[in-house]
């Protein structure tokens, strides 16, 4: 079930223990759900960005994505860090738009 965020706590300069990576981070957090909902985002917003490849901010997007996952083997609190993560939450705002947009018309 997890901890909250007691479980990225170290990352955020509180007492408390580091994972070393972020998927220890959101496993601490949440829990093997908030695992699996993590990486269920991130493969669709990748798929989004894969079958757009003809648009040149979906390849931007895509490639930073690819970036940002890599780095979060290696790097605790890549979700939660503002400098790190926010490509990846911008990238997941213009899916939801585009999506919002399309259902729209």
């Amino acid at each position: 079930l997890g901890v909250g965020m007691l479980g990225g706590a170290g990352t955020m300069g509180m007492d408390s223990g580091i994972a070393h990576n972020t998927f220890g981070d959101i496993l601490l957090m949440g829990g093997i759900f908030y695992v699996v909902l993590f990486l269920f985002l991130y493969i669709n917003v990748q798929y989004y960005f894969y079958r757009n490849m003809n648009v040149e901010i979906c390849r931007t997007f895509f490639m930073c994505n690819i970036i940002f996952f890599v780095n979060m083997v290696f790097t605790s609190g890549t979700t939660i860090q503002p400098s790190i993560s926010i490509l990846f939450w911008l990238s997941i705002a213009y899916v939801a738009r585009r999506n919002i947009l399309s259902k729209a018309n």
